[in-house]
């Protein structure tokens, strides 16, 4: 088991991971269009936010637990992972966007609604999505493109 990584390895890794999952989100949304293919159902919408909003806060409790045990925030997903701190639901993709030793911030993805987006930040990083309250999930749900609580 390999330890977390270097900050500037760390940040290298954020930046591409946030723009493969910023592509993928693209992506899929025009492959809907294109194809024809129905939206989701609202009651499908709101089982994957419950289950990303989990998510989220079971990252942000794997990210004190780190923090804990290294005097720093998590610099990947992957080094919860590994260290088995951190669980995702099956279907969804947790990006970590931001991380540092004084705060970080995630969003959360689910394939099967990927126009879904929800956020959770903590500490001194930018809050995605707009995100005005620290420590709390936002989502930005598909069919208005509205932020919900």
């Amino acid at each position: 088991m390999s330890g977390p990584l270097t900050p500037g390895i760390a940040m290298s890794r954020i930046v591409l991971t946030a723009t493969f999952a910023a592509s993928m989100l693209l992506l899929s949304g025009a492959m809907r269009a294109q194809t024809g293919g129905a939206a989701p159902d609202s009651a499908t919408i709101v089982k994957r936010r419950a289950a990303l909003t989990a998510d989220l806060r079971s990252f942000a409790a794997a990210q004190e637990a780190f923090f804990k045990d290294y005097g720093h925030f998590a610099r990947s997903v992957h080094d919860l992972v590994e260290l088995k701190k951190l669980e995702v639901s099956p279907g969804a993709t947790i990006v970590l966007l931001t991380s540092s030793d004084a705060g970080y911030s995630a969003i959360a993805i689910h394939g099967e609604v990927p126009e879904l987006v929800c956020a959770f930040w903590l500490g001194k990083s930018p809050p995605p999505l707009g995100a005005s309250d620290e420590g709390r999930v936002l989502c930005r749900v598909p069919a208005t493109g509205a932020r919900a609580p």
